[in-house]
């Protein structure tokens, strides 16, 4: 068993900040909370590099014949350090993607592949990672390199719930500032499950994958408890179905067992438009865990009746569609000044996210 596991290493033209205050940084134009397109392609091709030092080790192993390794991959972390950037540092929303990903040689000797996020929960005062995000398809790039594959797992998404999270003491005094500074951003997310659409429409998977174990709702802790009285947003639209779920299930025609966690819709188990009946000719194991609500955003169940006002699920100005709007600034705003201001004021620690 091999297991990849890095933080970023910072790029040869890398501007490492000053030990000036955050006051006087934004005075000289320093981004403080947002990392700029730079940056942001810097640690595509640091990532990009990472994986393709590990495919040439692997590869030598091909050579001497090995077999049967599983490989795990750890998502990438990058160091926010708490006195030099602000907290959005450590909730970025912009997903990680693997370039050139057809440049990669194939690999015989790898049979298993799982991806997972790492369990990062530093002590009060120390350092605080930012857990990276990647791209889904990344998930689907790496297993059409490897012939051999038979299973194929993850472990990811209970990132995406922290605007939605029951945050304790503080929710009744900080919604505002945890929700700004937490929610992960529409689009980033939704581009996401596009992408490992297109990414397994592009290219079938390889033939002898068997066995898949996918969960984008872990830790399901994390999924589970939060507010819902809060409205979730559509991420289908302007499509009339996911192609997220269609993926899933055009994935399932060929597989033993699939063990499945996901926000998910009908096109995962048949199109409505089909005239044919659902047919499966070689699962035996099919086991799924819906989250409560649907791509679209809409919930499974109706809301408690004493639930008022604007914050209802059923809400369309609530459950928006993703827009240009809906990805994150690249540059710092007044917003993020303002909440830091009062963050701090309210001693608004890192840690008591609970990272």
């Amino acid at each position: 068993m091999w297991y990849l596991r890095r933080s970023f290493e910072a790029p040869e033209n890398w501007q490492e900040p000053s030990n000036s205050d955050m006051e006087h940084k934004l005075r000289e134009g320093r981004r403080i909370y947002r990392e700029s397109k730079a940056d942001l392609d810097l640690l595509d091709q640091n990532f990009t590099r990472q994986i393709q030092v590990l495919f040439s080790m692997l590869e030598s192993l091909d050579n001497f014949r090995a077999k049967s390794i599983h490989l795990n991959i750890i998502m990438p972390t990058l160091p926010a350090d708490a006195s030099l950037w602000g907290i959005q540092r450590s909730f970025v929303s912009w997903r990680v993607h693997l370039l050139w990903q057809d440049s990669l040689p194939s690999v015989t000797c790898v049979r298993k592949l799982t991806i997972k996020r790492p369990h990062t929960t530093p002590a009060w005062g120390e350092e605080c990672p930012s857990l990276r995000k990647i791209d889904t398809r990344v998930l689907l790039d790496l297993a059409k390199r490897f012939p051999n594959l038979v299973g194929l797992s993850c472990m990811l998404g209970g990132d995406e719930w922290h605007s939605n999270y029951r945050f304790g003491g503080y929710y009744d005094t900080l919604p505002d500032i945890y929700r700004f500074i937490t929610h992960d951003w529409i689009r980033p997310r939704r581009d996401s499950r596009v992408d490992f659409g297109k990414a397994f429409s592009a290219n079938a998977l390889q033939p002898n994958l068997r066995h898949v174990h996918l969960d984008f709702l872990y830790p399901l802790q994390e999924v589970e408890d939060i507010d819902q009285r809060w409205g979730l947003p559509n991420l289908v639209a302007p499509s009339r179905h996911d192609l997220f779920s269609t993926s899933l299930r055009l994935l399932s025609y060929y597989l033993r067992t699939m063990n499945l966690r996901a926000i998910a819709d009908a096109t995962l188990f048949w199109p409505d438009d089909s005239s044919t009946a659902p047919a499966w000719p070689c699962l035996e194991a099919f086991h799924v865990v819906f989250h409560m609500a649907i791509p679209s955003g809409l919930w499974y169940f109706h809301e408690h009746p004493d639930v008022q006002g604007p914050l209802l699920a059923t809400d369309i100005s609530i459950r928006h569609t993703a827009g240009r709007s809906d990805y994150p600034p690249l540059a710092d705003t007044v917003e993020d000044g303002v909440f830091h201001a009062e963050s701090v004021d309210m001693k608004f620690h890192w840690n008591a996210f609970g990272l």
